[in-house]
């Protein structure tokens, strides 16, 4: 398999190196939600904090980090990565 990178796209992810920007690719929706669960523990912030950031119950919070809900809205996805200070471009 070849693959054929334009001009335009190196110009990208060079601006993206420069800027200290991070990409991440999943392949569905629960490699994303496990990410999300990841990053809820790892921020070490207490459920009722990153909750209220999000506009969500704590309780969500709780059992999106713990494994209990697996497969979330994507709006509530969403609300919780801009809560854990993601800014989130969606490519298709």
């Amino acid at each position: 398999m070849q693959v054929i990178e334009f001009e335009s796209v190196k110009r990208f992810k060079k601006a993206q190196e420069k800027s200290g920007i991070q990409e991440y690719s999943f392949k569905d929706e629960y490699e994303l939600c496990a990410f999300v669960a990841s990053e809820i523990q790892a921020s070490k912030t207490k459920y009722s904090k990153i909750a209220e950031k999000a506009d969500i119950w704590p309780a969500t919070v709780s059992n999106i980090a713990n494994g209990i809900t697996q497969a979330p809205r994507m709006g509530t996805i969403l609300k919780l990565l801009r809560a854990l200070g993601f800014e989130v471009f969606v490519r298709g």
